[in-house]
């Protein structure tokens, strides 16, 4: 388990303003605590490369061929004039780098995870904390460049994200006002995706 914030990094973190980026080892130690918690999930494999993967890979194909053979063939019980059940919309809610720093960080956290974890209960809901290192690739000029990046500086870089279910746009816009980066000035951008 991650020790807590010692005395030096609590003191370190709120002397930040809001024109300064938090330290990224903090930011490690609470994506670590947020891992921990079970707030952020480590991606497993939906199948595995063994035996007993391949045969459930097998058996899902022949469950799922079956499945749609008989969905597709025509009866007389079915109304062919039935409408189908409106799917819901999946959105994203980026999540800026300006928020101000928390007094306690672990607070934030667990104010995320409870708000997360209530979206779970409703729909389909999921997110993640990006790093702050990474990559910019172009293709200006007809030639694709890819250039590191030790970190991305600047308010308005992106931090995290969080994906989510809705039926609608209004709906998507209600679920991301409460999000507890609000609480902290923070700035959240709202996108549908496309299916």
């Amino acid at each position: 388990m991650e020790n807590p914030l010692t005395p030096e990094e609590k003191k370190r973190l709120q002397i930040h303003t809001p024109h300064e980026r938090v330290p990224a080892y903090l930011i490690t130690k609470i994506i670590k605590k947020m891992k921990q918690e079970n707030l952020i999930l480590e991606p497993k494999p939906l199948l595995t490369r063994s035996w007993s993967g391949l045969a459930a890979s097998l058996l899902l194909g022949i469950g799922l061929f079956a499945a749609g053979y008989f969905t597709g063939k025509p009866d007389g019980s079915r109304d062919s004039m039935a409408m189908p059940a409106p799917k819901a919309s999946k959105f994203i809610l980026l999540v800026h780098n300006d928020d101000l720093p928390a007094q306690d960080p672990m607070q934030q956290v667990r104010e995320y995870r409870a708000w997360l974890e209530d979206i779970q209960a409703k729909r389909i809901a999921g997110g993640e904390h990006l790093h702050s290192s990474g990559w910019i690739l172009s293709g200006k000029n007809r030639e694709n460049r890819v250039e590191a990046r030790p970190e991305f500086m600047g308010r308005q870089e992106l931090g995290g994200y969080f994906t989510f279910e809705a039926d609608n746009a209004d709906e998507a816009l209600a679920i991301a006002k409460t999000c507890p980066h609000l609480n902290y000035q923070g700035t959240l951008e709202l996108r549908e995706v496309y299916r």
